[in-house]
């Protein structure tokens, strides 16, 4: 095999591989931003509305729930009155703030 034609095989094979962890990339960021999204939601309804203890929520109103919802973190501002939660690595951040 001619090495002109052997380079292009390896770039067109690096591209294609670039290209899907992109793709990967986009796919779990939408997916973790479902998860975040609902996190942030109940935890700021849950704390700020229903006037819930913060840790209590953190810790029992999310169990039993789908393994990879553990992943998603989730933080409370009481100054502010919002929460943010968010996937590994940043994938799929989301706010939710409390108004009266």
């Amino acid at each position: 095999m001619k090495r002109k034609t052997r380079n292009r095989i390896f770039l067109t094979g690096g591209l294609l591989a670039a290209g899907f962890i992109v793709y990967a990339g986009v796919q779990a960021d939408r997916l973790a931003k479902i998860g975040a999204g609902y996190k942030a939601k109940v935890a700021c309804s849950e704390i700020f509305l229903a006037g819930r203890d913060r840790q209590t929520v953190l810790n029992a109103e999310f169990e039993g729930m789908d393994p990879l919802m553990k992943q998603v973190g989730v933080r409370v501002s009481e100054e502010d009155r919002t929460t943010r939660a968010a996937g590994p690595l940043g994938f799929g951040q989301a706010r939710a703030l409390y108004r009266d």
